[in-house]
């Protein structure tokens, strides 16, 4: 693992190489549903890798809606734009947004309300 110190300067942190793996956006559903959890909305902030897991976000989304909560409310807050998501296009509990401003927090809470 590499370690920030004062010295540190780009051109070092440029040669480190990634250490980061798949992100597996089904989790926040799968915790939820094994937690009981019912909730109105769920916010997942992503850097836009889609699927890395057992199974696909829109799948442990829809199994969540089934068994706990089937009118919770998603927002996916990408922080990029690349065309992917992770809920269903048909879905519409489900808000895409990408990029981040101010202007989140209240869009969010329009939306899940």
């Amino acid at each position: 693992m590499a370690r920030f110190t004062p010295r540190t300067n780009l051109r070092e942190i440029a040669s480190w190489s990634p250490s980061g793996g798949g992100t597996d956006l089904s989790l926040p559903f799968t915790w939820a549903q094994r937690e009981q959890l019912a909730v109105d909305g769920i916010i997942v902030f992503t850097d836009n890798e889609t699927w890395a897991g057992r199974q696909h976000a829109s799948q442990a989304l829809d199994s969540y809606r089934r068994t706990i909560s089937g009118n919770t409310r998603v927002v996916v807050a990408a922080m990029t734009a690349t065309g992917h998501t992770i809920g269903d296009p048909h879905d519409g509990g489900v808000l895409n947004m990408a990029g981040l401003d101010a202007s989140l927090p209240l869009v969010v809470g329009g939306f899940i309300r």
